[in-house]
């Protein structure tokens, strides 16, 4: 039992959106944008950054529209 123990999961959970998908070795999720490959999770289309924002332009009043995944970078759009 000891050996099961150190194998990886035959699906991983992928808890990216509200679906919370369990995916089988070599398949992808509900989305298609996440998939077990290995036992790791792992994104399969590419994250496009479409605009940096500064935030030394902000005012009072500015309306913004956030866009961002699990990641250090977003892209921000501004509404005004």
């Amino acid at each position: 039992m000891a050996d099961r123990a150190k194998e990886r999961p035959e699906k991983i959970r992928c808890d990216a959106c509200p679906v919370l998908c369990y995916i089988a070795e070599g398949l992808s999720g509900a989305c298609d944008r996440y998939a077990n490959h290995g036992g790791e999770l792992v994104r399969l289309d590419p994250l496009t950054i479409i605009e940096h924002w500064d935030p030394k332009t902000a005012h009072p009043g500015l309306r913004m529209l956030m866009v961002s995944t699990t990641g250090d970078d977003a892209a921000f759009f501004v509404l005004d």
